[in-house]
């Protein structure tokens, strides 16, 4: 099966885990690590050089912020998929977009991700 495709199917059912997870575990993104732009393209070469690949899930409902656009990282590993607990956080999609590290690919959500995802970037 392609990497990209099982990337995307364990990044979902990672999402899908956190947002079904007990209100106070849901919380726990609110004291999420925020990244910079600096920081997030410093993840994202580090995933690069180690051979790895990362997704970015980027979300405009996220119920731990409200009113603000948010991403996070999942990096593809032999064991599946791990969360970074860093996120980006601006005021407005296209601001956000604009933090997200240079030379990604824009993919629309997919109908196995929760509805709060609104894009991935790869």
């Amino acid at each position: 099966m392609n990497p990209r495709l099982w990337l995307v199917l364990i990044a979902a059912f990672v999402v899908i885990c956190v947002a079904s997870a007990r209100p106070a575990a849901r919380n726990r993104s609110r004291l999420a690590k925020r990244l910079t732009p600096a920081e997030a393209e410093r993840l994202q070469d580090e995933a690069r050089a180690a051979g790895g690949w990362l997704m970015w899930f980027v979300s405009t409902t996220a119920p731990a912020h409200p009113g603000k656009a948010v991403a996070w990282a999942i990096i593809a590993d032999p064991g599946g998929g791990t969360r970074d607990p860093g996120m980006l956080e601006a005021d407005t999609l296209d601001e956000l977009r604009a933090m997200l590290p240079a030379g990604l690919t824009r993919r629309e959500r997919t109908s196995v991700m929760p509805l709060q995802i609104v894009e991935t970037w790869d």
